[in-house]
């Protein structure tokens, strides 16, 4: 007479499969979230650039850090367009604070890398490569 039930050949063959399809949904979800955290990134930096733009505008100079975008008063000093003379900021022009709070970079959790001077260069702090292989730092 046979028992009933399930061999463990049966339930090994069953687990196998069970988790390789954990596998393939987990790599499908990690692969969904970078690309999530990318356009994150992507558009963080489009709001400071364009907050960098607004404070240069207004000052005519660059903010001696990005956490001068967010600061109520104006700051004491900036930076001129060669990024190395320290300028007087004129409370008067002042129309902080241009952003509301400066986030971290999506990617590497880690504030953005910052250069005062002609370009206002500032890019993700991050290294590394994202899903199409462009550099996270010419973002």
């Amino acid at each position: 007479m046979r028992r009933r039930g399930f061999t463990l050949v049966e339930y090994t063959a069953a687990l196998t499969i069970m988790v390789v399809i954990a596998g393939l949904a987990s790599a499908r979800m990690s692969r969904s979230a970078l690309g999530t955290r990318e356009n994150a990134l992507r558009a963080e930096l489009a709001t400071v650039r364009t907050a960098l733009g607004n404070y240069v505008s207004d000052n005519q100079c660059w903010p001696a850090s990005l956490s001068d975008l967010t600061v109520t008063r104006a700051p004491d000093n900036g930076f001129a367009a060669d990024g190395t003379t320290t300028v007087t900021i004129d409370s008067r022009v002042w129309r902080g604070p241009y952003l509301r709070q400066l986030v971290n970079d999506p990617i590497s959790g880690t504030s953005f890398t910052y250069l005062p001077g002609r370009s206002g260069y500032i890019r993700s702090s991050a290294t590394g490569t994202d899903s199409n292989g462009v550099s996270y730092t010419a973002y």
